[in-house]
């Protein structure tokens, strides 16, 4: 519940405490004096619209007292706000028309706010009753109304919404992946099989460079391989001497010496050693030349396997084995498509997740059908005693568009007076009306709002004398679950309150302001006084105050 509003620089409100009490209390005042106010400063609080002109640089703080479970405190603490002693403060402050929103000492979107606010509190008054003319709303209270097994309907019927929903998309998504997937199947098959006609090789494209350029070149091989071996293992010609036949004559002229100087005998091994490594080297590049292919197709032959290579790795890979790569990927995936998913499978599921849709749909429908009858009856009886008397209010449950709370559309009826053909609530009754209807289902609903602060603006308007009577007495039945904040001029309502808080109005050098305060019993005399007769000092209209019903 609330605790305490605290209100500066609002409208001809300067400054200003208000402190509901736990059950019933009666905000009363002159007219002009500021009662709307209090009003204006709970639905800017909570996230509403702020008319600037009244709102230049105004300040609202609210502290609400909650339980430690309660939703909100989860709310604020995930926005990083605290909460203190099972104590939430929510402010909201105007500096030049600009607003700023906090709640648990952090600042937060105004979304946030509103958020919030549906959870602690709940306004009926003429700016706030158009929610009431929404069908969700309708329904929603209609579904509060339902026992433990309606709830329990309504959780498995949003269960059912969403496997149906889940199930219904994996077959739409199934049948739309088909073409595409038969597509890529294609595509796959085909790159496979391209890729194992030309069957690349790791590393194969720069050996076959390699030899594309020794048979480009091959003339010019064939030549400097030719020099090379005659110059180191000697020519056909005896006489043409060569360079292993020089190392190793040079190793033999110091053969004699070598033993007399151990330098000499390094220098002679040194010197075989060479003439071994050039007749190595002349055998090696005679090997190389002997192997040299001189046939002409094989060029060609390279040049087509390497253009097919390289159209392999434009495609699907850098290098050869980046393709080869990318085949064993590609192979996998073609399995994985050519498996699919079974569409008559799914057909199947989604059929029998749309049956047991259809019957929850339809037991919510029934269930809802008996709720509107009940609760119809009972809020009927309840206007009856609210200024009401020929009103007959009544619960439409109509075919709606399928959604995760069933598909019904709820619209709440009312038919003024016997004969009255019943229209929409939001037409057929006036904002007072509407009020009193709201308070009707508020009293019926008690038990079931988890809302802890109810508050109702002109729920008397137009009414007096034994209606107004039952209006506060109501308003006390309501006060016994929740706490209750009325906006009156009726005597009759506010003698109900167990809290009476008044506006003042006040005016210095030409300025008028306006201040609340809480009444004693010696003070709350003399405002019904003022209620009922117009004058605070008349001394009939302060007996009749005494003896006016008290709950």
């Amino acid at each position: 519940m609330i605790v305490e509003l605290r209100i500066q620089d609002l409208g001809v409100i300067a400054s200003a405490t208000v402190a509901p009490g736990p059950g019933f209390t009666a905000l009363t005042g002159e007219t002009g004096a500021g009662k709307t106010m209090v009003l204006t400063a709970l639905e800017m609080l909570l996230g509403g619209r702020v008319d600037s002109a009244i709102a230049q640089s105004a300040s609202i703080e609210g502290v609400w007292e909650v339980d430690a479970d309660h939703r909100v405190v989860h709310t604020v603490s995930v926005a990083g706000g605290l909460c203190d002693d099972g104590e939430i403060v929510l402010s909201r402050s105007a500096n030049k028309g600009r607003l700023r929103a906090f709640a648990g000492g952090r600042m937060v979107p105004v979304s946030l706010l509103a958020q919030i606010g549906e959870d602690l509190i709940t306004v009926h008054g003429q700016a706030t009753q158009q929610r009431l003319r929404g069908p969700a709303a309708q329904r929603s209270a209609l579904d509060r109304f339902g026992p433990v097994a309606h709830q329990a309907l309504l959780e498995d019927h949003l269960n059912a919404y969403r496997g149906w929903r889940d199930d219904a998309g994996a077959l739409e998504t199934a049948r739309t992946g088909q073409q595409t997937a038969q597509q890529r199947m294609v595509f796959l098959r085909s790159a496979l099989e391209e890729i194992e006609r030309i069957d690349p090789q790791p590393g194969e494209g720069a050996e076959l460079a390699a030899e594309v350029s020794r048979l480009s070149n091959l003339a010019e091989i064939s030549s400097a391989t030719a020099q090379v071996r005659s110059a180191l293992l000697g020519a056909d010609d005896p006489d043409v001497g060569c360079a292993t036949d020089l190392l190793h004559g040079a190793a033999r002229e110091l053969v004699g010496v070598a033993a007399a100087d151990p330098e000499l005998a390094r220098l002679h091994e040194r010197l075989l050693a060479c003439a071994e490594e050039a007749a190595d080297i002349g055998r090696e590049v005679a090997a190389y030349a002997d192997g040299l292919n001189d046939d002409p197709g094989r060029l060609d032959w390279l040049n087509n396997r390497i253009h097919d290579l390289r159209t392999l790795t434009s495609r699907y890979g850098d290098t050869e084995s980046e393709v080869l790569q990318w085949a064993q990927t590609a192979a996998a995936e073609l399995t994985g498509l050519e498996q699919g998913s079974d569409i008559e499978a799914l057909q199947e599921r989604e059929r029998r997740s749309r049956q047991a849709l259809a019957e929850l749909t339809s037991a919510l429908t029934a269930s809802r059908r008996g709720l509107a009858e009940e609760l119809a009856k009972r809020a009927t009886a309840e206007l009856q005693q609210l200024a009401m008397p020929n009103a007959a209010f009544t619960i439409a449950v109509e075919p709606g568009e399928l959604g995760a709370d069933g598909a019904d559309d709820v619209r709440f009826l009312l038919a003024a007076h016997p004969g009255a053909t019943p229209a929409p609530i939001g037409k057929a009754a006036s904002g007072g009306e509407l009020s009193r209807i709201m308070l009707a289902l508020e009293v019926v609903l008690a038990d079931t709002d988890s809302v802890g602060t109810f508050v109702f603006d002109e729920v008397d308007a137009g009414v007096g004398g034994a209606a107004a009577t039952a209006i506060g007495r109501r308003l006390a039945a309501l006060a016994e679950h929740a706490q209750v904040i009325v906006v009156t001029h009726m005597p009759q309502v506010a003698a109900f309150a167990g809290t009476h808080l008044r506006v003042l109005k006040q005016q210095d050098r030409g300025v008028t302001t306006s201040d609340v305060r809480e009444l004693d019993a010696d003070e709350r005399v003399v405002e019904i006084a003022r209620m009922l007769a117009g004058q605070e000092d008349s001394e009939h209209a302060r007996e009749h105050a005494r003896g006016h019903p008290r709950p």
